[in-house]
């Protein structure tokens, strides 16, 4: 499953919250931006790439923001990521081997 099809799916949980704010939904495209680069597109092609702990995602992608910390809905938004590769049973990589 590539990310695109995630990014539906995420979508689609956040239209169903019926967010009263769009900055989920910008940190979700930003976040698209960020997997498109080309060290990271093969992530982008097959979520199942994505290292296991979304703690280390969100270090890379605080990384790349050259933040010192993410903001909630950028926290938030790699979360629901997560849920639903979660819920679709994709077993995700695990760097620390």
């Amino acid at each position: 499953m590539n990310f695109a099809e995630i990014k539906k799916l995420v979508v689609e949980e956040y239209d169903r919250r019926d967010l009263k704010s769009d900055v989920r939904y910008k940190a979700l495209n930003d976040f698209d931006e960020f997997l498109k680069k080309k060290d990271l597109i093969e992530m982008w092609n097959d979520v199942s790439k994505f290292p296991d702990s979304k703690e280390i995602m969100k270090e890379l992608y605080r990384r790349y923001l050259d933040k010192a910390v993410l903001s909630g809905a950028e926290s938030s938004m790699i979360n629901e990521v997560y849920n639903q590769i979660k819920a679709q049973g994709i077993e995700l990589t695990d760097y620390t081997k």
